[in-house]
């Protein structure tokens, strides 16, 4: 998994089990001072709940939250 930056180009690699929506919810966090929070949803198994926090756009062939974009397979 690869994720862009639509912004300055800057990319992101993951492994193959990692889902688009972590990806660029990680990017966009990242550059949000958000990491924390990311980490806390995931460990308390809240994930679904904080990405309806964030700023995602969802295409028929891509994802992208804020900036960070990625290709869906």
């Amino acid at each position: 998994m690869r994720t862009f930056n639509l912004s300055n180009e800057q990319e992101q690699f993951f492994d193959e089990h990692t889902t688009a929506e972590w990806a660029c919810a990680y990017g966009y966090c990242g550059e949000n001072n958000l990491l924390s929070a990311l980490f806390s949803a995931a460990q308390n198994l809240r994930l679904p709940e904080f990405y309806k926090t964030l700023p995602f756009i969802y295409g028929k062939r891509s994802v992208a939250c804020g900036n960070w974009a990625t290709f869906i397979n």
